[in-house]
């Protein structure tokens, strides 16, 4: 079956639920749709089996490489050597964390029309001065507190060769920078 042709759109929105809600969907429609397949090779897939001319896709990716505006991300800082090691690690691993920036690009090669892509910044952490991005960066910082051993983990002890006790110190150092407040560290969504 060929790519449908016709106005097709991308947006990203930042509304997880949303977006979770539709990926369930859209995984429990459609059988053998693999999510770590190739990204040109599952955009094509999605959109042979679900999408229709004049339809649109919705994606939302998060950059795995903390920033900041003011400069409370310095080059020696903590987030700034997670950036650069996870995106080492992706490389070596084969599986590129470089989607937040690739999609764009990705969605053109697979047919797409019309591609729209917006960016949002997310807090990690609970540093916004307003209340509603003060809310979220907390549940990002959660998010964060939660999920970073197993993100890396086995990477860094697999491909970087570190000891368990050497990745819980470094663990242990993101996670007290994800409590500081003065860090205004956000990911690009």
């Amino acid at each position: 079956m060929a790519v449908p042709q016709g106005k097709l759109r991308f947006h990203t929105r930042a509304i997880f639920v949303r977006l979770h809600r539709r990926l369930a969907d859209l995984l429990q429609r459609g059988p053998g749709v693999r999510l770590h397949a190739r990204p040109r090779f599952r955009t094509r897939l999605i959109l042979q089996s679900h999408l229709q001319p004049g339809g649109y896709f919705e994606q939302i990716e998060m950059s795995v490489v903390p920033k900041s505006d003011d400069g409370t991300v310095t080059p020696d800082s903590i987030f700034e050597l997670w950036g650069k090691t996870s995106l080492l690690l992706g490389e070596k691993f084969g599986k590129s964390l470089r989607t937040v920036d690739e999609s764009k690009a990705g969605m053109e090669a697979a047919g797409f029309v019309n591609v729209v892509e917006h960016r949002w910044k997310l807090p990690i952490g609970g540093w916004a001065a307003d209340k509603r991005y003060k809310e979220i960066g907390q549940y990002n910082r959660i998010h964060w507190e939660q999920g970073i051993e197993g993100w890396s983990l086995y990477l860094l002890t697999t491909l970087l060769h570190w000891s368990v006790e050497e990745v819980q110190v470094y663990l242990a150092k993101v996670r007290q920078a994800l409590k500081d407040r003065r860090i205004h560290a956000y990911q690009e969504v």
